[in-house]
């Protein structure tokens, strides 16, 4: 079973990858959706493990 923390890092390295792609393409559009979409699917781990506890 993963920790909080390792599933956080993994979300934390895919984000990372497809920000820089879409930096990398010039979509500042993608990356502000891409940077809101982190927010939310970190702070659901985060809530699902709270749940869990």
């Amino acid at each position: 079973m993963s920790t909080t923390s390792d599933t956080l890092a993994r979300l934390h390295d895919h984000y990372v990858e497809v920000v820089n792609m879409a930096v990398a393409a010039n979509d500042m559009d993608r990356v502000e959706r891409l940077v809101a979409e982190f927010d939310e699917e970190a702070l659901e781990v985060i809530r699902q493990r709270l749940a869990a506890a």
